[in-house]
């Protein structure tokens, strides 16, 4: 007992038998030795804390034509920033917490901030961007399974290509999702994902949801040739009006629901390495809404309007010499869901059309420099400004060109 071994070693000094100097070495060694056996409590706090972040300034340029409303928009320039930061933390061997916290408000999902869009130098807002736990269910024989929920980063957007026709890769889903993977040999490895997302939660009357099924895989055929494949599907349900409203804000035609949507989509590639410094990688998409139907919107006979294709290509490598990038994307008004196709390839729309073309090149470790382009027109015009297409009409003509520099760390 401490306490009590302290009160010998005063008694020992109250009779003589050790000096002060013996007394004070004495009780020193035992405070450090009952110190050292005490857990540390700091050092357990900041354990296993891996922090992250980015920052991202940007160049903007448009240059408009005459529309097919007629009208013909000034030409604009702007500069913007995004600021992200965030953490993970390992709590156990099954279970990693995370947040991450971005620039940003509630109507611009990619967390860009204009300069000079708030007056007088105000202070920009920041807001939560993802916050989530993971939970590893299962890891044997090369096998994992793990299970995240909360506000996640979304595990449906495929790394192996531009993933741009379903989602925007700026959406952080909202809900729960079971994703495995196993490999079949050294050379092929297969995933399956499964998820659920509220998109809106009413008090009273059901939430607009989706869920989503996704299986894929990919292979090395031989040394230096890669090819993968991927197959979704997406179920849209309990669609509201106001679900409904900002769908057909960005493009879709109200035929694109009938209280859901269903949506499938397929995707593939194809890399290999004709040299080190120029892997090249081809690579194809589709997409297909089955819920869209033939319909008569405002006096016009419409189509289904349902499919919605891209195919292009990437050569080169960032780090050695230069990334380059070139897609050509057809997305028909109710292809897809419109608020949640990709903002920046046909400017977050539907019944859209057109190419983009990017190229990268790493200046230092955590140093990116990227210029695109973007090129896109409308597809149909029924009715012009009296007909169902109105809202994918208006600058539709609009081309972009963009520099971005990001620092990651």
């Amino acid at each position: 007992d401490a306490a009590a071994l302290e009160e010998v070693i005063d008694l020992l000094h109250e009779r003589g038998l050790i000096d002060g100097d013996d007394r004070e070495r004495i009780l020193a060694k035992h405070h450090a030795e009952r110190d050292s056996a005490l857990p540390d409590v700091s050092a357990s706090l900041l354990e296993g804390w891996q922090w992250s972040g980015d920052l991202r300034l940007r160049y903007e340029g448009f240059r408009y034509d005459t529309d097919d409303l007629g009208v013909e928009q000034d030409n604009r320039n702007r500069f913007r920033y995004r600021a992200r930061l965030g953490f993970r933390k390992r709590i156990n061997e099954r279970l990693l917490v995370g947040m991450r916290v971005a620039s940003g408000d509630g109507g611009d999902r990619s967390r860009n901030r204009t300069l000079g869009d708030v007056d007088d130098f105000d202070p920009d807002p920041l807001f939560i961007d993802k916050a989530w736990a993971e939970f590893l269910l299962c890891r044997c024989e090369g096998a994992e399974t793990r299970l995240l929920a909360g506000k996640i980063a979304n595990p449906f957007r495929w790394k192996e290509t531009p993933d741009v026709l379903l989602w925007d890769g700026d959406i952080t889903p909202e809900g729960a999702a079971l994703v495995t993977s196993y490999p079949i040999s050294e050379d092929t490895r297969v995933f399956a994902k499964l998820g659920g997302f509220i998109v809106d939660e009413n008090d009273t009357s059901n939430d607009p949801k989706v869920f989503a099924l996704q299986f894929g895989g990919t292979t090395r055929l031989r040394e230096g040739l890669r090819a993968g494949l991927r197959a979704s599907w997406y179920e849209w349900r309990t669609l509201d009006s106001d679900f409904v409203a900002r769908a057909t804000a960005d493009g879709n035609l109200t035929s694109a629901f009938d209280g859901r949507a269903r949506i499938g989509e397929l995707t593939g590639f194809l890399g290999f390495e004709p040299h080190a410094d120029w892997p090249f990688q081809v690579f194809g998409k589709v997409a297909r809404n089955f819920t869209a139907e033939r319909a008569v919107l405002s006096g016009f006979a419409i189509d289904k309007e349902d499919l919605a294709w891209g195919a292009g290509f990437e050569v080169g490598d960032k780090k050695r010499i230069v990334q380059f990038g070139w897609g050509y994307y057809y997305v028909e008004a109710n292809s897809v869901v419109a608020q949640f196709t990709d903002s920046d390839l046909l400017d977050g729309r539907t019944n859209q059309h057109g190419w983009t073309f990017h190229a990268t090149r790493s200046l230092w470790d955590g140093v990116d420099f990227r210029v695109e382009y973007f090129d896109g027109d409308s597809i149909e015009d029924t009715g012009g400004a009296a007909g169902p297409f109105v809202p994918s009409l208006s600058d539709a003509d609009r081309k972009r060109f963009r520099t971005d520099l990001v620092i990651s760390f």
